[in-house]
Formats: C-alpha cells, sequence, structure tokens
C-alpha cells in the first residue's frame, strides 16, 4: 500500500508541475495513472480488509497510510524516495522516474504473484490485474519520452 502512496504522489506531484512549468505543457497522463495509484491503494486496502491470512484476521478499516498526506511516509527510506523524485524540474527525468517506478513496481508484483498460492484465485487475479496496469503506465511514460 506505501507503495501506491508513493506512486500516486510522485504522479500527482508531477501532473501539478506540468501545471506549472510552462515548458512542460499539461501531462495529463500524470493524473490519470495518479488517480490509478489510488485505485489499486483501495484495493490492497479492501484485501487486507475482507481476507484471513494464516487464520489471522486483519482489522477492520486497515489503512496504514491513514494520518499522512501527500509526500507525508512513515518509512524514511519511501520519505527519501519521494522527496528525490519530486526535485524534478525537467519533464524528460519526470518520465525517466515514471519508468524507473513502474519497472520497480512490475518486478514488485511479478514476485507477489509468483508467491501467492495458486489455489487464491483472489490474490493471483489481483497481483496479475496489478501487474497488467503496471505495464500500461511503463508502456505510456516510455511512449512520452519517446515524443
Amino acid at each position: 500500500i506505501w507503495s501506491e502512496k508513493l506512486d500516486r504522489d510522485v504522479y500527482l506531484t508531477f501532473y501539478d508541475y506540468s501545471t506549472l512549468y510552462e515548458d512542460w505543457g499539461e501531462v495529463i497522463e500524470f493524473s490519470n495513472i495518479g488517480d490509478t495509484e489510488q485505485k489499486h491503494m483501495n484495493r490492497l486496502i479492501a484485501m487486507l480488509n475482507n481476507h484471513t491470512f494464516q487464520d489471522v484476521e486483519i482489522p477492520i478499516d486497515l489503512d496504514p497510510t491513514l494520518g499522512y498526506g501527500p509526500g507525508e511516509f512513515e518509512d524514511t527510506d519511501l520519505q527519501e524516495l519521494y522527496d528525490g523524485y519530486v526535485l524534478v524540474v525537467d519533464l524528460a527525468v519526470a518520465l525517466q522516474a515514471g519508468i524507473t517506478i513502474e519497472n520497480s513496481i512490475s518486478t514488485d508484483y511479478t514476485y507477489y504473484k509468483g508467491l501467492a498460492d495458486p489455489l487464491h484465485v483472489f490474490l493471483t487475479t489481483l497481483y496479475g490485474n496489478l501487474l497488467v496496469s503496471s505495464d500500461n503506465h511503463l508502456l505510456v511514460f516510455t511512449t512520452l519520452s519517446e515524443l
């Protein structure tokens, strides 16, 4: 959930930059993908709220990001990543950051999907869908960076 928050916050910050820096032009894709990252967070939170893992019930309304605003993270490593990404003032560098983020996410979801019990259809489907979405985001950022 935290990595999805990181992605969402970075992309929405980049979108804000695209409306401020005239030489960027408005890059609506940052906003659209940021909104999609919020949907990913919602799906992961729903998974935590609605499923039992190894006979341990997860508390209702479990969202570890509650109380943390945009760009605020409990984990110092995530905070440093966010702070580093948003220092960007160049569109090409922002797009490359998007490519880097999505490559990392794709690797993570491939790993998690491999760990999921194949009989647990919900988890394999969830991670498979998140992986497809991440690959789509990667394609968008790659295409934009080549224009």
